[in-house]
């Protein structure tokens, strides 16, 4: 069976969103795929994240630094 999905950049811009206060993500074990290079985390001004395996608070601050 297939889920669809949406980018958080892809909702940001159907929904005319320049901010996101809070962005909680608690996503299993994808945070690499989701957080890596991602244009979508200029727009977040306070994030929450459940990390899971390898992708350790080191990775996360990286990420997320730009």
């Amino acid at each position: 069976m297939l889920v669809p999905a949406v980018t958080i950049g892809k909702l940001c811009i159907q929904n005319s969103l320049e901010k996101i206060d809070l962005l909680k993500l608690d996503i299993e074990g994808a945070e690499e795929q989701v957080l890596e290079n991602a244009d979508f985390l200029a727009r977040i001004e306070n994030i929450i994240a459940e990390l899971h395996g390898h992708y350790t608070f080191q990775c996360f601050q990286e990420d997320i630094a730009p």
